[in-house]
């Protein structure tokens, strides 16, 4: 089970089918880099809302 930490954030990435097996990998993304990438989350670059929050552009 991931916490969440609000200066880095995990994403996943892989098969998801491998999930099972351990197969997959994290990647390490910083908050700033992610602030800078959705413009500090403005709801202009919102696309929607997924099962685990907002989803951005």
């Amino acid at each position: 089970r991931l916490r969440y930490n609000q200066e880095i954030s995990l994403l996943y990435m892989g098969n998801p089918s491998s999930h099972e097996s351990g197969d997959q990998e994290l990647a390490q993304i910083s908050l700033k880099v992610l602030r800078d990438a959705t413009a500090n989350f403005c709801d202009a670059n919102k696309l929607g809302q997924g099962g685990y929050g907002h989803v951005y552009k």
